[in-house]
């Protein structure tokens, strides 16, 4: 996972490990890749109050067809901006999705958030020291609304290649469920 940490980031001004939402969502992908899981982007999932959502970045298990369901989700990641806090309807989503995913089976639940805009810039103002605090307090409130228990984590793109090891170690399974195709 080194090599991709040494291909994501390092935009001029910014903490050498702050990405774009882009990045964050393709770093995600090709590690779920790489790992052996289906990467999912926009996955649809039936939210907990019945509306569909979609949850940006799914790491998946194909299961045999049955019903409408052709996935088992082991890992969500909802990509938002650092300064999401000031829009706590987009989190009362992000909470609905991930309670979701967590039913569905995923082991693994967070809300990366971003720092710079898709083309290097900074995304709206620099983030604080407490933008991950605000956006914690905002979901915690999110999640208890919802009955929900589930075990959402909330970090800065910067911190996001620390937690991949432990990610890809949650979220493997061994049920029956079929990887992607080796090539």
């Amino acid at each position: 996972m080194k090599l991709i940490d040494e291909e994501f980031g390092r935009h001029a001004g910014f903490h050498h490990r702050a990405m774009s939402k882009q990045e964050v969502a393709a770093a995600l992908c090709r590690v779920g890749i790489l790992v052996g899981f289906w990467s999912v982007p926009e996955f649809e999932i039936k939210g907990m109050n019945g509306a569909e959502r979609r949850i940006d970045v799914v790491w998946a298990m194909r299961i045999p067809l049955s019903g409408d369901c052709m996935w088992k989700p082991v890992a969500a990641f909802e990509i938002e901006g650092h300064d999401v806090a000031l829009a706590p309807g987009s989190i009362r989503k992000n909470a609905d999705s991930l309670t979701a995913a967590r039913r569905d089976g995923a082991d693994v639940l967070a809300m990366v958030l971003f720092q710079v805009g898709p083309k290097g810039q900074l995304w709206h103002r620099a983030a604080s020291e407490n933008s991950t605090t605000r956006v914690q307090e905002t979901l915690t409130t999110s999640l208890k609304e919802l009955n929900s228990t589930a075990p959402v984590e909330v970090l800065l793109d910067q911190e996001l290649f620390e937690r991949l090891e432990s990610w890809v170690q949650r979220a493997s399974v061994t049920d029956g469920s079929v990887g992607p195709p080796v090539s």
